[in-house]
């Protein structure tokens, strides 16, 4: 394979859509190139993966401009640079008319370069620019290029002075034509079966997808978005109630199948799935605003019949909202927000993990990010799989090797302890306290408590749990004799942080 390149370039050849880069026998699959300021032909060996499809991917090596210009499949190297923007404007009778042809449409292109009028016509503007770039290939009279060249030239090098060429990378897809894969007979390659064209599973009841000249993707993804195939709807829907209730029509979201759980609920998941299409024009904010409106969201934890834990007892038909733990980025997020350390800023580079002592093996980052992770929230926090937030795994965080789309939600000891102990909520409990201390300086006891139970619940405390904290605050005074007022009210917001108020949705 030879790739006409101007820059340096880093190729990675994909053989039969696998990735095998690694080790002595897939090397020559990755290669870097460096191509010059000036297009030049490189090769790419592959001759191993005769007869295999590849795709190729193109990416900057450093930080330079790069252009693939294009790309041959050839037993031998191209001698020849195309120009690919020049075309006759008719059918030239022979060469020699295709010749003079061509030195009239370059001497024009130099000559309107030369008084700036190549607005408007591309074959004269990309003539002008190929001639710039190759002046020993067409010597032009002095009279008539050397002047306009080198004021061109001059211009340019100005304002290239002020560039930043860094390149970035822009990604893209090119849609080549589709290919149907045989059955492999017992999973043999060497036994092709029968040919099994592009299509949904049959038991959609789709046709073949019928595109021999593209992939078929766009046509696939018409079948999938059908008003008459329901699945893509129903299990979408279905994740949106999961995620705004807790628990899905269909407990298994990763499973409609028949080793699936059946929907509890399955005339209403047609009706949303009916409207999610037609009504809300698969506008998932639309389905969001839908449901959060309903009464069933409206309902709290307590059931609102006596008879209803019995009729219900699994509350299978939604007699009230089960109670719920926060994800544990929600619960890390939480702490910062009442502590006032959270940073509100939206999108920028991921905050690199905080490392502690324990966490050690091969692929350690050389550096920590900060405990705090810089006040940012969970999701912009770069993930490791090696070196995965402790707090996180503590809450159930998904081991990111695959997708997953229902989270455990376990009730244990190391859950509490990492609340008890993780220097990151020592320091956001101190952080807490420190920000009421500044806001109510002048404050009794008993008006600070009512502004933490406020900010951590979003509710008053009731009045044995203000008597609870004023009794604590008396005895954590009796322990702190030494130290500051700042250290008693970190003990009282470190103790809220441990409530099941802050990690629970009553």
């Amino acid at each position: 394979i030879h790739y006409l390149l101007r820059g340096k370039a880093r190729v990675y050849a994909a053989v039969d859509g696998h990735i095998m880069v690694g080790g002595p026998l897939h090397g020559r699959l990755v290669a870097t190139f460096d191509g010059g300021d000036r297009p030049t032909w490189v090769t790419h060996d592959l001759t191993p993966y005769a007869g295999h499809r590849a795709h190729f991917e193109f990416g900057p090596e450093g930080d330079g401009p790069l252009d693939v210009l294009m790309v041959v499949e050839s037993s031998a190297k191209p001698d020849f640079t195309p120009l690919a923007a020049w075309r006759p404007r008719s059918v030239p009778a022979s060469v020699e008319a295709l010749a003079e042809t061509f030195q009239q449409d370059l001497v024009e292109a130099i000559r309107r370069l030369s008084v700036n009028q190549l607005e408007g016509d591309p074959r004269l503007a990309a003539l002008a620019q190929w001639a710039l770039r190759s002046p020993e290939l067409f010597p032009l009279p002095p009279n008539a290029a050397e002047a306009p060249v080198a004021a061109y030239t001059d211009a340019r090098n100005v304002l290239a002075s002020g560039v930043r060429w860094a390149s970035r990378l822009a990604p893209s897809l090119a849609d080549g034509p589709g290919t149907d894969e045989y059955v492999l007979v017992r999973g043999k390659h060497s036994r092709p079966g029968e040919l099994a064209p592009r299509s949904l599973p049959t038991a959609f009841g789709a046709p073949a997808v019928r595109t021999p000249a593209t992939s078929g993707r766009a046509e696939l993804a018409g079948q999938l978005t059908d008003p008459g195939n329901p699945l893509v709807a129903r299990v979408l829907v279905n994740r949106v109630w999961q995620h705004v209730f807790g628990r899905g029509l269909v407990p298994t979201p990763d499973n409609f199948g028949y080793l699936g759980e059946r929907p509890t609920h399955p005339e209403l998941l047609d009706h949303l799935s009916w409207q999610f299409i037609h009504e809300d024009r698969w506008s998932i904010k639309r389905l969001i605003r839908r449901l959060v409106l309903t009464d069933t969201f409206a309902m709290g934890s307590v059931a609102r019949s006596p008879e209803a834990a019995t009729i219900d007892p699994l509350n299978l038909l939604w007699h009230r909202i089960p109670v719920r733990r926060l994800e544990g980025e929600a619960i890390r997020d939480s702490i910062l927000a009442v502590s006032g350390r959270l940073n509100p800023a939206v999108g920028g580079p991921p905050i690199p993990i905080h490392l502690t002592e324990f966490q050690d093996g091969r692929g350690r980052p050389g550096t920590s990010g900060p405990l705090d992770g810089d006040g940012r929230r969970s999701v912009y926090a770069s993930i490791r799989r090696n070196f995965m937030p402790s707090m996180m795994v503590a809450f159930d965080f998904p081991t990111p090797f695959s997708t997953q789309g229902r989270r455990n939600r376990t009730n244990v000891p190391g859950q509490s302890l990492v609340l008890m102990n993780d220097p990151f909520v020592h320091q956001q409990a101190r952080e807490w306290a420190g920000r009421l201390l500044r806001e109510m300086p002048g404050a009794n006891d008993a008006d600070r408590v009512r502004s933490l139970f406020e900010s951590a619940f979003a509710r008053p405390p009731a009045t044995d749990e203000a008597e609870s904290c004023q009794e604590s605050l008396a005895e954590l005074r009796r322990l702190h004799a030494a130290g500051t007022e700042a250290d008693v009210w970190s003990d009282l917001c470190h103790a809220l942080f441990n409530a099941n108020d802050f990690i629970y949705l009553k």
